[in-house]
Formats: C-alpha cells, structure tokens, sequence
C-alpha cells in the first residue's frame, strides 16, 4: 500500500464488493466478497425474490427459485443469515483487529450491508469490529484528477489503465464480487496511501444512523430537491414514497441508462407503477445526462 502506515497502524483493511439483485436498498445480497492481505471471504446467497434482468446482465447471476446460477453453471448458496455470521466471524477471529471495510463506489454497498446486517440484529456485533467504510472511488478521483471522460473512473477502467488489465479479462470477469476485489486491492496498494484510507472512512455508527433517516421518504424528497425544477413536487413526493432517492437514480443512470428507466418505472407485471409518462422520464434523463457531465462522477464499478 502506497505510503507507510503511522498513527493508524493498528486498524485492518478489507476491501469488499457485494452483488446484489437489482439497485433498489431492499434487493437480495446475491454474493459477499472480503479480502484482507491473503486472508479471504467469499459466499453466494440465496435469492429470495426475483433478479432483476438488468442486473443478470451485469454479473451474470440468475435464480430459479432459491437456486441462484452465475452464468447458467448453478453455485453453492446459503441463506443469507448464516453468511453475515461467517463474516462476522471471519472479521473477529481471521481478521483479529478493528477493520474499515473498503469498496468502489462504496455508498451502495455500505448501505446495502447495513440493511441486512440490521435485518438480522446483528448491527452491535459488526459494530464492535467494524471502524468504518471508505469509498474508494472518491480517493482515485483525488489521486488521478483530470479524468474527464465518461466511466474513467470505474474499477475495470483504472485496472486497464495503471496496472495493465486487458480488456478481454476486463470484460470477462468484471463484476464478479471477488475478482473486484482483487482488483481493488491490487490498484489500491499500489496508489493510495495506508492512512488516506483511514482518515477518509465514515463510521460505522454515522451510516447507520443514516440509514435509519433515509427510510423516512422525506429524507428521500429532500435527496431529489435537484430535481425540483424538472418535474413537480407530486411526482417527486411519488418517488420519495417508491424509496427512490437521487444518489441510487444517478448510480443506476451511470450504469445504464435501462437501469435508470426501470427504477423510475418499477414496472409490476409490465405495467410502471411509478412513472408512467415517457416525458416525464425523458425529462430526468436529460437532467442526468447534464449532471453527470458536469460532475464526471466516473459511474459505479
């Protein structure tokens, strides 16, 4: 890891990459992957509702029932209670010290984590080894500025760039919760310094106490205010009650746009049930489109 550690010398670093089964907080953790210098953590769960098709695109997972398959060979899963356990345990007795948990684009995966980990009651005990998370994403963003073009900043694409990733593997194996992984902590090491990390985490007790305010839908109108001027307040107030808030639809936009129309869509049985007028959807695209450009957010990995 670039830099010596100093005042922060006794904290873990793992880095972490979850697949999910669509972009909304309450789809399935479809697989967990840790890495902490050669130790490692890597399990496929059971799916319990349906994948979205937009996210099988992604990283290849699909399900039959429980049955969850990575590009059509079927996986060894678990329900997802006993693996938050195993990573428990893997972070009290494998790991052996307080961690910060590292991921790219890391709002996504802390919030998703936390949900479940809430879920399941088990929020004290990760808060006893767990300091915090750190983004990833915004320590590259300071460490390579400049990078103006659309999607610089995604994983596979800083690989391919600085430490000689093909694209052909790029392509292959990107979005696999363990080969990120190894990715991020490879590019990681080798560009930031031990105690940005640190020092750039949020706590453990922050994001959750955040996570508890955005299940309010008025935390998720007021996350949408920068869409005041583009759409009216009822059809806002309609997100905020879809659990709709403006960091998962400009996430799920840097993406695909496709994953953007469907979370403003939620379409039920083919029908949209929360925008249903294509000018409407229209209208929010182009304000992303201008915000993205403006902002080179660089997508999520």
């Amino acid at each position: 890891m670039a830099g010596a550690p100093t005042q922060y010398s006794n904290v873990a670093i793992a880095f972490f990459d979850l697949e999910t089964g669509g972009f909304y907080r309450d789809d399935d953790i479809l697989q967990i992957s840790m890495k902490c210098g050669s130790k490692v953590f890597n399990r496929y769960a059971n799916p319990t509702k349906y994948i979205s098709p937009g996210s099988s695109l992604v990283h290849g997972l699909t399900n039959d029932g429980s049955a969850l398959y990575h590009r059509r060979v079927r996986v060894q899963s678990s329900p997802l209670q006993p693996i938050l356990l195993e990573l428990l345990h893997f972070l009290e007795e494998i790991v052996g010290s307080p961690c910060v948990l590292v991921a790219h684009n890391c709002n996504f995966d802390s919030s998703r984590l936390l949900i479940k980990i809430r879920h399941f009651n088990l929020l004290d005990q990760f808060r006893q080894v767990v300091v915090g998370f750190t983004d990833s994403l915004s320590l590259f963003k300071k460490r390579f500025p400049g990078r103006r073009e659309k999607g610089s900043y995604k994983l596979t694409t800083l690989a391919k760039d600085f430490i000689g990733v093909s694209p052909k593997e790029a392509q292959e194996y990107a979005h696999d919760a363990m080969y990120d992984v190894k990715l991020l902590e490879k590019l990681v090491n080798n560009y930031i310094a031990y105690d940005d990390i640190v020092q750039s985490h949020k706590s453990f007790d922050s994001l959750v106490e955040l996570m508890h305010r955005k299940e309010e839908s008025i935390v998720y109108l007021q996350s949408l205010r920068p869409l005041a001027g583009v759409v009216s307040k009822p059809m806002l107030e309609r997100m905020a009650y879809a659990h709709i808030d403006f960091d998962s639809l400009l996430n799920a936009y840097q993406t695909s746009e496709r994953f953007a129309i469907d979370l403003l869509e939620r379409r039920v049985d083919g029908r949209p049930q929360v925008i249903k007028t294509r000018r409407i959807i229209d209208a929010i695209l182009n304000y992303l489109r201008s915000y993205d450009d403006n902002h080179i957010d660089g997508g999520a990995n």
